[in-house]
């Protein structure tokens, strides 16, 4: 798909532009989200929203080049980069 293509110089500049003016608003927006957890902690049946709200702060600060993949490939992703430490560190090239 072309439009996960991260190769063009201007793609690199635009996430910085839109980061740097996404910013006040997704501080902003985590502010809300911590008091609603707080109050979402209160009640045993609001604990795990309030989890799933603490997993998506990262995404409030930074949404661009963030790409949504299934479990299975996130999975098979870190065995790669595992296995790639490991050979790394046992010398194997």
């Amino acid at each position: 798909m072309q439009w996960l293509d991260e190769n063009t110089p201007n793609e690199k500049y635009k996430g910085i532009i839109v980061s740097i003016l996404y910013f006040p608003f997704g501080l902003t927006l985590a502010i809300f989200t911590i008091f609603q957890m707080m109050a979402l902690f209160i009640t045993i049946v609001g604990i795990p929203v309030a989890i799933i709200l603490s997993k998506s702060l990262s995404t409030f600060f930074n949404p661009v080049n963030k790409v949504c993949v299934p479990r299975a490939v996130a999975k098979e992703l870190e065995n790669r980069k595992a296995k790639q430490q490991i050979d790394k560190y046992l010398g194997v090239s």
